[in-house]
């Protein structure tokens, strides 16, 4: 392919990856929103559907994004569409995934401050019950999949950063 052709796929990349990162800061946006109209929506304290309203927003906001943005870059030839790559065997990646899978669990439950480990959602979810009661089960489970849909969205954004840094060299 031309230069032209292939600078004008690494901007759509860097373009689609801003879209991803203004996605992410409507987080941010709405907790400013929700901070001013707090007082009279939810006076005398946070209820519990503050947190569900804010969870289910950003949600779908960060869904209905990611999806559109992949979508896009899919049609578009952005990024590369894997056939069943074979250059590692299926037990061997498997063998790779879980320890990838533990490390991320031993990380995420390593509490720095007393170096002791705990896993940190079960001490999340602890919370969410003392602080809501049984309705904190919903809020742990949209919290959860805030996660995701942010995993989802900066996994994004690292592939389309990485294919820029590709159609650029």
């Amino acid at each position: 392919m031309n230069s032209k052709k292939m600078r004008r796929k690494a901007l759509s990349c860097i373009g689609l990856g801003l879209l991803l990162t203004l996605s992410l800061l409507m987080d941010l946006g709405l907790a400013i929103l929700e901070s001013l109209l707090s007082q009279r929506v939810f006076p005398g304290g946070t209820a519990i559907g503050q947190p569900c309203l804010h969870y289910t927003i950003i949600c779908i906001l960060w869904g209905s994004s990611a999806f559109a943005v992949y979508k896009s870059a899919a049609n578009s030839g952005l990024l590369p569409v894997s056939k069943g790559d074979k250059r590692i065997p299926g037990p061997f990646r498997i063998l790779i995934l879980s320890l990838l899978v533990a490390a991320g669990i031993f990380f995420m439950s390593l509490d720095m401050s007393d170096m002791s480990l705990h896993f940190k959602p079960l001490s999340e979810l602890r919370f969410f019950l003392n602080t809501y009661g049984k309705a904190g089960w919903g809020i742990f489970l949209l919290q959860h999949l805030y996660y995701l849909f942010e995993s989802i969205l900066i996994l994004l954004l690292v592939a389309l950063g990485q294919q820029a840094g590709t159609f650029l060299s």
